[in-house]
């Protein structure tokens, strides 16, 4: 066999193996802009702006859904990736500042008692390095770091939930429990739901990019709001 003739194989090989990655780029950018039509199908059919904002130099991309006649925001911040490695997991926050508490009010998945006040007692120890980015999925990074102000409070029996609080006075939690338990939380995710003076923010800590999960989180939204009004 000629040199040549070794040359051909290998040429369709290669020829092939590009096409195959070629039509998988094509299937997946298909994917993925079926996926966005969906979202913005959701939104005209809520009444609902939608914003793709496109990851820039050390952002990731968002989607932005924005119920003006209710004052809620949705923001769903997406994966972003380095190479082979996940940089971030990405989190969906939905926010209204049409209710507000002097201080701050977490409701979280249910713990071993005791635990949330050991967690900031540590944090407040060790400076709270990992333990902070932990409960940032949760709460956010600026309620995590305020953590070691806030103390834990019984949960309302039979709920499943974790209660911290600075507040002298607390008010109703049922509503903020039914919103916490009805988050949606794929692949493992963690739901919370904090009142603070900035307003009320859920939080998921995954990108919610389904309709399903998208909608279902728009849902507890607004059913809090009309309870705390």
């Amino acid at each position: 066999m000629t040199p040549a003739d070794d040359l051909v194989p290998a040429l369709v090989v290669a020829l092939l193996g590009a096409t195959g990655m070629g039509l998988l780029a094509f299937f997946l950018l298909g994917l993925e802009r079926r996926g966005l039509k969906a979202l913005t199908d959701l939104a005209e059919r809520r009444g609902l702006l939608f914003d793709e904002i496109k990851p820039s130099r050390g952002a990731a991309g968002r989607y932005r859904f924005t119920d003006t006649a209710r004052g809620l925001v949705l923001e769903v911040t997406l994966v972003r990736r380095s190479g082979r490695t996940s940089q971030t997991n990405g989190q969906s926050v939905l926010t209204w500042s049409g209710f507000r508490l002097p201080g701050a009010l977490v409701v979280m998945p249910g713990a071993p008692p005791g635990l949330g006040t050991q967690l900031a007692q540590v944090q407040g120890f060790l400076g709270g390095a990992l333990i902070q980015k932990l409960l940032a999925r949760v709460l956010g990074e600026d309620l995590a770091r305020a953590l070691p102000e806030l103390r834990e409070i019984p949960a309302p029996e039979g709920a499943n939930v974790t209660v911290m609080t600075s507040l002298a006075e607390v008010p109703p939690l049922a509503p903020l429990i039914k919103a916490q338990q009805s988050l949606p939380t794929p692949r493992s995710a963690v739901a919370g739901v904090t009142v603070t003076q900035a307003g009320v923010m859920l939080r998921v800590s995954t990108a919610l990019t389904r309709v399903p999960e998208v909608e279902a989180m728009l849902d507890a939204g607004l059913a809090l709001r009309e309870a705390l009004r």
